[in-house]
């Protein structure tokens, strides 16, 4: 079977326009699925809670903290401590500050928390 050159388009035509279109629906799927893929990839939901230990759960447990000295921004500090309840190591990264350039106001912003009034 011999095609003339206006068959060999048409054929061609044929076979290549539905395959171009299938491969920019799968190259505009696969675009989508790798911007849902970086989006859950960058983004870690950890919810602020109570003063919970998360190895055995004991609520407002007694810690042992020992910082290495170091400088960093402020938000990007990372607290390890030794719990007392269960001899666990955890690491914690505050969600908020209360801060003050006076220590009774710190104080008292703790007593406020713990429920003890003046």
């Amino acid at each position: 079977m011999t095609l003339t050159g206006r068959e060999l388009e048409e054929a061609i035509r044929q076979g290549v326009l539905p395959l171009e279109k299938a491969l920019k629906r799968n190259a505009k799927a696969s675009e989508e699925l790798l911007d849902i893929a970086k989006k859950e990839m960058v983004q870690i939901e950890v919810e602020p809670g109570p003063p919970v230990c998360p190895n055995c759960g004991v609520l407002n447990p007694t810690v042992y903290m020992e910082q290495e000295a170091g400088s960093g921004p402020l938000n990007e500090m990372i607290f390890k401590f030794e719990m007392h309840c269960c001899n666990h190591t955890v690491y914690a990264v505050p969600e908020g500050w209360a801060m003050s350039v006076l220590m009774q106001e710190v104080v008292d912003i703790i007593q406020q928390r713990a429920g003890v009034t003046k």
